[in-house]
């Protein structure tokens, strides 16, 4: 696959279309949590980006432009549906007998029904935006994409701190691409080492990069102008930087 051109919709005009693609990601994260083993760390609720869909690990696809569910060879869509009626669809494929629900993350508020119409551009730009942050991220680490900030990311793992056992110390970097959220309303990528000393002074960064005030890492924002050059760009600088911060 290679880069898909971004901006046929506005950055900020993704909002309402990310917010319910958020929501109809639920069901997937619903769908592992009542028929699958729970993992420590939740990863069993962590989906995979496979040509423009969300995968779940218990079978469950999301396919984005769209906007439909699919489990095996059945499929709803998800346009004037409720997030309780696609709940019940989907369990009975799966078995019909845990009744699924979302879990009380810490969302935006939740649409009385699923809309298609409104959002249908805006629902094919961020699958753009998700198959080219799969594309470019995954020569660095394995990424998936997690129901609670619905960012797809993964984790460098640089080892135990210097001179410190495994146990008691790590090192690591993230990565990923958020669709937006509560502190930045555009997709960006992020770069965020760990740990970072008090008194770190943060190194310059590539193709109009900035350190966030949110948190500590490394955020390019306006992937439209910065395209595929940049975002690379962006991501070995801030990763090269990363590397040293930690060391």
């Amino acid at each position: 696959m290679t880069w898909q051109t971004l901006g046929s919709v506005a950055p900020r005009a993704l909002v309402a279309a990310r917010v319910e693609l958020h929501w109809a990601a639920q069901i997937l994260g619903a769908a592992a949590d009542g028929y699958l083993a729970h993992a420590s760390d939740d990863s069993h609720t962590a989906m995979t980006w496979q040509d423009g869909a969300l995968v779940g690990k218990a079978g469950v696809a999301l396919r984005v432009a769209a906007f439909e569910l699919a489990v095996g060879s059945e499929t709803l869509a998800l346009d004037g549906k409720t997030l309780v009626e696609a709940m019940a669809w989907t369990d009975a494929r799966l078995g019909g007998h845990r009744e699924i629900h979302a879990r009380d993350y810490e969302m935006p508020p939740r649409p009385a029904k699923f809309e298609r119409a409104p959002i249908a551009d805006a629902l094919a730009e961020l699958a753009r935006y998700f198959g080219n942050a799969n594309e470019l991220l995954a020569r660095f680490a394995p990424c998936v994409v997690w129901p609670h900030h619905f960012d797809l990311g993964g984790v460098i793992a640089l080892g135990g701190d210097p001179g410190e056992p495994l146990t008691r110390g790590k090192r690591e970097i993230g990565i990923g691409m958020s669709p937006g959220d509560r502190n930045y309303d555009e997709p960006y990528l992020y770069v965020t080492p760990y740990p970072v000393a008090p008194n770190a002074v943060m190194p310059a960064l590539a193709a109009g990069g900035q350190w966030s005030t949110h948190f500590t890492g490394a955020v390019l924002a306006n992937l439209v102008l910065a395209g595929e050059p940049g975002a690379r760009a962006f991501m070995d600088a801030a990763i090269a930087g990363s590397r040293a911060l930690v060391s």
